[in-house]
């Protein structure tokens, strides 16, 4: 009887040992294989989309004008600035150098973004002015970009679509006739990346 035992124990005890190592083997493979919790994020796509846009005053073919930059970046030219009509006060050079910063300033202001901003005109103690606003804001002198010229401020309209045109690249496109569908607001971001777009073209 003994023996039958110790032969059975002999059989039972290596079977129960290849039975828990393979449970152990099927309960790691399962834990291995188990999904994340989470998708991994592409890093260097987030960062793409996540470029903020700041704009300088750089001196191109003898004018001044105002550029987006994203990163290394540069777009073509958004604001050329050439009228000496402001005296020395208000220099082609320091309009430029002046806007820039406010444009980098607002953009910053709203999260780093371009959402939601709109170049529109209106008037501010008594001056026809470019302003800055969000969600079709009305101007005030906090939201104020640069007083227009004689020229201009006789028609804010236009001088808005010829803005819009130049930074399209659309230089021969800046006679606006009256027939023409005269925008109140004009989308900042949608400017700016269609001058990335002309720089973009070459």
């Amino acid at each position: 009887m003994r023996t039958v035992t110790s032969q059975i124990t002999k059989i039972t005890t290596p079977a129960l040992l290849a039975s828990i190592i393979l449970s152990g083997i099927v309960a790691c493979s399962r834990q291995t294989n188990l999904p994340p919790t989470e998708e991994p994020v592409n890093t260097e796509l987030a960062d793409t989309n996540t470029e903020t846009t700041i704009f300088n005053c750089v001196q191109q073919q003898g004018s001044w004008a105002t550029i987006a930059q994203r990163g290394n970046v540069s777009s073509s030219p958004i604001i050329s600035w050439q009228t000496v009509e402001f005296g020395e006060k208000w220099t082609p050079e320091k309009r430029c150098q002046h806007v820039s910063e406010k444009l980098t300033q607002a953009v910053k202001n709203n999260g780093g973004e371009l959402t939601n901003l709109e170049l529109t005109y209106g008037d501010v103690d008594g001056y026809t002015v470019i302003c800055l606003v969000k969600s079709q804001e009305s101007c005030n002198s906090a939201n104020q970009l640069f007083t227009l010229n004689e020229q201009n401020r006789a028609n804010p309209a236009f001088a808005l679509k010829k803005l819009d045109n130049f930074a399209q690249g659309k230089a021969g496109e800046s006679t606006v006739e009256e027939s023409d569908d005269l925008p109140e607001f004009v989308s900042l971001e949608a400017l700016v990346d269609a001058s990335f777009q002309v720089s973009e073209d070459g």
